[in-house]
Formats: C-alpha cells, structure tokens, sequence
C-alpha cells in the first residue's frame, strides 16, 4: 500500500497502546466492512442526490437489504465537493445486511453458475444503475470497482486458512487500488475516514504479519481473550 495517499498525516498512538500485540489491540475486520461499505454506500447516495435519484437507490437496495433507508438532513443545501447537495444519511448497517451486499457483488465478477447467483448479480446491477449515472460512466466504473475491491480485499481478509505469499501479493495490489479508486471517486483525501484509512494504510501490515485476521476479529474471540 505505499504511494497511497502518502499526504495524509498520521496521528501517533499512545506508546503503551502501541506496543499491544494485536489480539489485545484488536483490528476487527468485521467493523472495518461495515463502516467502510457504509461510506461507499453515502457517496453513492450523493450520487443519486445530484440526479434526484435517492428514492431509486434505496428501492434497490431495499430488495437486498429490506430495512434499508436513506434519509435528508433536511432541506438546507449543503457543499459536497464541487457540487450542492442536501447530504442523504443512509441507515445504520450491521455486518448481516453488507454481507447480503457483497453476495451481490459477487454474483457481478464470478462466474454465475446458478440462477440464484444470476438473480443476486441483477438486484447489484439494478441498485448501480439506480443511482442515475450513465451507464458504463467513469463515475458508475469506479463505483462498480469499489465494491468489487472492497468484497476481495475482505474476503482475503477473512479467509480461514493462513494467507499464502501469493495471496498476500494480490492483496497488496487490491488494496492500493481500492485507495486510489477511493480517491477517485469520494472527493479525494477529504473524503477519507478513520475505517477507510486504517484498511488502506494497515491492513496490508496486520495481513502480512499475522497471516490471517479472521482470528482476531471480536466476532472469534471471547471478552476476557480480548481484555487478558
């Protein structure tokens, strides 16, 4: 992940934190997809503000993700980058609904050998182009990429076994193209958040390190593992 995003300052940790091996110290990547789908989640609804099409995302979205909601912070126009918008809030996600998401997103890139998996890469399709983008637009190619980034890097992530040296290569790759895609896309490094920065900037070290996070993420360990 060098060459990502170098300008961004970093904030130095306390040292005692510092030191914590990372089971006491935990980088969860279960919290990292969550919020980080949630932010490519905003900046496609600001998508969908400038063409009026909020109320076409959410429909979509809700045929994945029944609860799913996008709400006005109510009528003032706000700035957003270079454009005007009234900045929608989409609903609060947990790790369930994103996972529904990137079922989707895979069924878009893999091979669609069943008619579920056909049926699942369509609703992704539908809620893409219920943004209101061109389709086959830079802007609807680099959103498309983003999710498509954001399900491989997290599936390298998560993988059960210990990541091969191989592995650990594509994802070195993957995740450098995801921040500069980022980039891209979300208003340049003013658009970075803490989740997106940690995934870009740490991940790759925490992956090469300990081999697999899927372990230490609080979703496979108790409170008091955590906390000894």
């Amino acid at each position: 992940d060098e060459g990502v995003w170098s300008s961004i300052p970093n904030t130095p940790l306390a040292a005692p934190v510092w030191k914590l091996p990372l089971k006491k110290w935990v980088f969860c990547i279960l919290h990292m997809k969550v919020r980080v789908a949630g932010t490519l989640l905003k900046y496609m609804a600001r998508e969908a503000e400038v063409t009026n099409k909020v109320s076409d995302l959410s429909t979509a979205i809700q045929q994945i993700v029944r609860t799913f909601n996008i709400t006005k912070k109510g009528e003032v126009v706000k700035s957003s980058g270079k454009r005007n918008t009234k900045q929608a809030k989409i609903s609060a996600l947990q790790g369930g609904q994103v996972d529904k998401l990137l079922e989707c997103v895979r069924a878009t890139y893999s091979e669609q050998s069943t008619q579920k998996e056909q049926e699942s890469a369509q609703l992704w399709t539908d809620v893409l182009e219920s943004i209101g983008l061109q389709a086959n637009s830079v802007k609807q190619q680099r959103h498309t990429r983003l999710w498509e980034l954001l399900t491989q890097c997290y599936d390298l992530l998560n993988n059960t076994d210990k990541i091969t040296e191989t592995q650990l290569e594509q994802y070195k790759h993957k995740i450098a193209q995801f921040g500069q895609t980022f980039l891209d896309t979300c208003g340049g490094l003013k658009g970075v958040t803490p989740y997106v920065h940690n995934m870009v900037k740490h991940s790759y070290s925490y992956l090469k390190e300990y081999g697999s996070l899927r372990p230490v993420s609080y979703t496979h360990l108790t409170l008091p593992t955590i906390c000894s």
